[in-house]
């Protein structure tokens, strides 16, 4: 029996290697109809609750969300006054 070649196998399910730098340039995030997709860790119980409101309802979760944090937002700047945009950050 004889020995088989199999470095060519291994050669092709090895990829390229990026350099550092363009491994660690930021992707944008990618945007949805009227949004951007952003990821957050909620606590359990309350995603559950908002989850159960958006079934019996039948309102997406999503646009649950978009009022709890617009509310926010419109009680925090009542309060405060406007939110000034951070300084450095690039639109997205």
């Amino acid at each position: 029996m004889s020995k088989k070649d199999f470095t060519k196998g291994i050669d092709s399910l090895i990829r390229e290697i990026k350099p550092e730098e363009e491994r660690l340039q930021a992707t944008p995030a990618p945007k949805v109809a009227g949004g951007i997709r952003a990821t957050f860790i909620v606590n359990e119980t309350t995603l559950n609750k908002l989850r159960a409101v958006s079934y019996y309802h039948r309102i997406m979760l999503k646009d649950i969300v978009g009022v709890a944090l617009n509310n926010f937002i419109e009680r925090y700047e009542e309060k405060h006054g406007a939110i000034k945009e951070r300084p450095g950050r690039r639109e997205i």
